[in-house]
């Protein structure tokens, strides 16, 4: 083609074909694709004087092949590559599936067998590198309120009858347990600015339980 725009002195074709070989010349097989189609355009309006250089229309139509064989090689890689992203998706979404229900599931039912079986209980969390997170996981959370305005209350004392749990209201009103057993407990929430209150609870070994405890405060005695 450059021999043809040379010797027949066609400077519309030979600016046609600067820029074909510029394109062709980029790193982007996108870019110099859509330049081999352009180049495969002007084979085409120019068959006859080609023929002279020995280019017939059956060689340009083998070229045109080629091109169209690489543009559905193209368009089946971008295929592959989408199919590939779903599946690294899915996979990722599997990944953490599984590690959501072993968390809610499994981690605290193995953490029951801690003291009859602590090897197997520890081997188990190392495997799955929660050793250190297991042991801070909490089972129960409540936070304590005044009935009457609603404000945190500071301090105090949540037992759980007929057990040896024992735990303390912080500052800013909560409270909390870890490792709570499985079954049905009776929560006892004390201040002694206000009524002891009782509250049943019943939690399942993998369940998480956050409680609301509001207390009716104590009369306030009057000078006699």
């Amino acid at each position: 083609m450059i021999r043809l725009a040379n010797d027949t002195d066609n400077g519309t074709l030979r600016v046609k074909l600067e820029k074909v070989q510029d394109q062709l010349a980029r790193r982007s097989q996108i870019v110099r694709l859509a330049a081999a189609f352009i180049l495969y355009e002007l084979s085409v309006d120019y068959t006859s004087e080609l023929a002279n250089y020995s280019i017939t229309g059956e060689s340009i139509t083998a070229y045109k092949k080629c091109i169209d064989d690489i543009e559905i090689q193209n368009a089946e890689k971008d295929l592959i590559l989408e199919e590939n992203k779903k599946n690294k998706k899915k996979f990722e979404d599997l990944i953490r599936t599984t590690d959501s229900f072993l968390k809610d599931k499994l981690d605290w039912s193995i953490e029951s067998y801690r003291e009859a079986n602590p090897k197997i209980v520890e081997a188990y969390f190392t495997a799955r590198k929660l050793k250190k997170v297991i042991n801070q996981h909490i089972a129960i959370r409540g936070f304590v309120v005044n009935k009457q305005t609603g404000e945190p209350i500071a301090n105090g004392i949540v037992s759980v009858l007929d057990t040896d749990l024992e735990t303390k209201i912080t500052e800013k009103g909560y409270f909390s347990f870890k490792n709570f057993p499985e079954g049905k407990f009776t929560l006892k929430v004390e201040n002694i600015r206000f009524e002891t209150q009782t509250i049943d609870v019943y939690r399942y070994i993998n369940e998480y339980l956050s409680i609301k405890v509001e207390m009716q405060p104590l009369p306030v005695p009057h000078p006699a």
